[in-house]
C-alpha cells in the first residue's frame, strides 16, 4: 500500500482543522475539491462540536483574514498586500513563520 495516495487515508486531521492552528497546517480553500481549511472554536468548554466562532480567509478581490460569530462578522483585517494584511500590526513572532501561498489550485495561508 502506497502511503503517499490520498485514497489510502481514512482521515486527514490538517484537512479538518478544530480549534488549533499547528504548524503545517492551511487556511484557506483549495478550488479543486471545493474544500475549505477554518478553525472553529468548541460549542462549550465540555461540548467539541462545533461553536459559533470561525475563523479563516475571506476571498473578494484580495484575501483577508476573518473571524464571524455565526454568519456576524466579529473581526477581520485588511486584504494581503504582498507582506502582510493590511490594517493590522503584526510583529514578528519567534515560534511561527507564516507565509501566504497562492496559486489557481489553493489560497491558502500556510503558518510554517
Amino acid at each position: 500500500m502506497r502511503k503517499n495516495k490520498p485514497e489510502n487515508y481514512l482521515w486527514r486531521s490538517f484537512d479538518h482543522p478544530c480549534d488549533t492552528l499547528l504548524s503545517g497546517m492551511k487556511l484557506g480553500w483549495d478550488s479543486r475539491t471545493g474544500l475549505e481549511w477554518r478553525l472553529s472554536a468548541w460549542k462549550s468548554p465540555d461540548d467539541p462540536s462545533l461553536g459559533e466562532l470561525n475563523y479563516g480567509l475571506e476571498q473578494n478581490n484580495y484575501p483577508k483574514v476573518i473571524m464571524k460569530k455565526g454568519t456576524e462578522k466579529y473581526f477581520r483585517t485588511g486584504p494581503w498586500n504582498g507582506y502582510g494584511h493590511s490594517g493590522v500590526y503584526e510583529k514578528a513572532n519567534q515560534v511561527y513563520n507564516y507565509s501566504f501561498v497562492s496559486s489557481k489550485d489553493e489560497m491558502p495561508r500556510i503558518l510554517g
